[in-house]
């Protein structure tokens, strides 16, 4: 098995805190008409490209309808190899499992077998669902409206910080 990062989509890869009250309101489609005012965070890009170089496995679970992140993550040109968002799941973070859902896709079905695979994340809501599933949470310390009071395991503050969370993981890629 390859690691695997798992991943929230806005406050976390995308900066997309002008769409906040649009997005509470649900208005998923007045959103996708602005996504010309969000944008990936800095160093996002670079993070996402070296870690599939590496062969670690991407996907994004996200609290937001698949419309909505499918084409922000196409707007910011962010390739990832599985979304889960919420019509994907019954139950939704905080609960583990969209988190476990997203895992499955990208081929890991032993639940034991999570020492290889972060939680990546900005809101409470993620770094619980993240512990409920048996992974490592990362707080993203570049995003501006982290909580810090969560318990991440911890706090990268740029996205390459956690490059060194793989340092040997099977299959060639680095490990946490």
């Amino acid at each position: 098995m390859a690691g695997m990062l798992i991943v929230d989509l806005d406050d976390t890869l995308i900066d997309s805190q002008s769409l906040l009250a649009t997005r509470k309101a649900k208005n998923w489609k007045e959103c996708v008409r602005r996504c010309g005012e969000v944008a990936p965070f800095p160093g996002i890009l670079d993070l996402i490209t070296r870690l599939k170089a590496e062969g670690v496995l991407i996907g994004v679970v996200t609290n937001s309808v698949s419309y909505y992140a499918s084409h922000m993550l196409a707007h910011c040109g962010i390739v990832v190899d599985t979304l889960v968002a919420w019509h994907d799941t019954s139950q939704h973070k905080p609960r583990p499992e969209p988190v476990v859902e997203a895992i499955s896709r990208l081929g890991n079905k032993n639940p034991a077998a999570r020492d290889c695979i972060v939680g990546l994340g900005d809101a409470g809501h993620d770094h619980a669902a993240y512990k409920a599933a048996g992974l490592l949470g990362v707080g993203a310390g570049w995003s501006p409206v982290l909580d810090r009071t969560a318990g991440w395991d911890r706090v990268a503050s740029v996205p390459g910080e956690l490059l060194a969370l793989y340092p040997k993981c099977p299959g060639g890629a680095r490990t946490a």
